[in-house]
């Protein structure tokens, strides 16, 4: 699954006292200021439902997909306007919370819930993987161009499956070179050893290592064959070990 973390939270701002524009923004709960001990707080409203992509009665958030270099995609989402003033509303019913804050608060939710279920609805095709980030603009840029009950558009990349479409004979006849290491007699003549061991009579006795031998280990193996098969995994072992 996507794990959407554009910073859904990067959107909850804190906020001076002066009502200054934000200078930080990450997900947390908003701070809200200590009532005073002589004024109640006032009472809370109801508190709107979760939001979701379909939240506009059926128009939903609306996806498109482009490719970016290095296997990730762009996903240009536009958010309609009565889900952008579905999360002003939710997070406006929190007491002791101004416009401002209300707003931040809104953006995170719409991050939060509506973008990552469009997503959702589309990862089996998309095949997306890893973190999702704003594209070509910051936090403080969708924050500033955010209006409650006006559509929003989030410009997003994410890293996706890799994919390469080849025709045979694109692959046909190919040859690879691959080093050869250098010859480590010893760790052959280990490798002997412990295949002579497997083949050992039931009064331990180490058979030789001729074609009786390699006939055991595969039907119609010669000890040469087997030789260069046993060259070959220590060949391939060492190449490894040194990458």
């Amino acid at each position: 699954l996507l794990i959407m973390h554009v910073g859904a939270a990067l959107f909850v701002a804190s906020f001076t006292r002066s009502g200054a524009t934000p200078t930080a923004y990450r997900w947390k709960a908003p701070v809200h200021a200590l009532a005073s001990t002589r004024r109640a707080h006032p009472p809370a409203r109801a508190v709107p439902p979760r939001l979701s992509a379909d939240t506009d009665g059926g128009g939903g958030v609306s996806l498109s997909v482009s490719p970016l270099p290095e296997s990730q995609l762009l996903l240009s989402l536009s958010l309609p306007a009565s889900l952008t003033a579905a999360a002003y509303e939710r997070a406006l019913a929190a007491p002791s919370r101004d416009a401002a804050e209300a707003k931040a608060e809104a953006l995170g939710l719409l991050l939060a819930d509506a973008v990552p279920a469009a997503l959702q609805a589309r990862q089996g095709e998309l095949r997306l993987i890893g973190q999702a980030s704003l594209h070509g603009e910051e936090a403080a840029d969708v924050l500033s161009r955010y209006a409650p009950g006006e559509p929003l558009a989030l410009a997003l990349a994410v890293d996706a499956w890799p994919s390469c479409s080849l025709a045979r004979a694109d692959y046909l006849g190919l040859r690879l070179e691959l080093p050869t290491p250098a010859h480590n007699q010893s760790r052959l003549d280990e490798a002997v050893l412990e295949l002579r061991r497997r083949f050992a009579d039931a009064s331990g006795e180490l058979p030789a290592f001729d074609d009786a031998l390699a006939e055991k280990v595969s039907e119609g193996l010669r000890a040469d064959e087997l030789d260069q098969l046993l060259r070959e995994r220590l060949s391939r072992e060492a190449t490894l070990l040194e990458g």
